[in-house]
């Protein structure tokens, strides 16, 4: 989805960002806006968003904006931590869909098991899969464990500071099993 190009100069005109906590403040006091609240409101999918002659736009490319005086374009901006209110300079990086895709939690559609790993009802086996550049690589294992620990490792190694693991802190691969 592309996004919408951000009016640099109304937003350093309408806004102050206070890029160590996160938040952004009207410069002007006007009706129904005070210049000492914080502003924004969660949008369906949990980010934060404001509104800015009539147009919305989510606060995290708005902050990556103000800070570094630039639209990020095409590119998106990802939260490193994984947390959509976490609008801190610090916690936001300018990724490609696909890197964005890397760190993306797990669907709701496959229930408790961790991303990228699935019950193959027919073969009686766990599915270990990822997706890397449009080249799909699945192994099956008779034990979760094995496959978590495969996915996980593949994803840590394949993905790098995408990985989600490594949004975790998750650096040790020490840690993995090895399937």
């Amino acid at each position: 989805m592309k996004a919408k190009p951000l009016p640099i100069s109304d937003l350093i005109e309408s806004f102050n960002y206070d890029h160590e906590r996160g938040l952004l403040f009207w410069k002007k006091s006007g009706v129904g806006r005070q210049t000492h609240n914080p502003i924004g409101t969660s949008n369906e999918k949990g980010y934060s968003r404001v509104v800015l002659n009539r147009t919305h736009y989510k606060v995290h490319r708005v902050a990556w904006a103000l800070y570094y005086k630039e639209d990020p374009g095409n590119k998106q901006v990802d939260h490193i931590n994984g947390i959509k209110t976490d609008n801190r300079i610090s916690n936001l990086r300018l990724v490609t869909p696909s890197q964005n895709a890397m760190n993306s939690k797990v669907q709701k559609k496959n229930g408790t098991l961790p991303k990228g790993v699935t019950f193959h009802p027919r073969k009686k086996l766990y599915r270990a899969r990822i997706t890397v550049n449009g080249k799909v690589y699945n192994r099956f294992y008779k034990e979760l464990e094995r496959a978590i620990a495969a996915r996980c490792l593949a994803e840590y190694q394949l993905f790098g500071q995408y990985s989600v693991w490594n949004r975790n802190n998750f650096t040790d691969q020490s840690r993995v099993a090895s399937p």
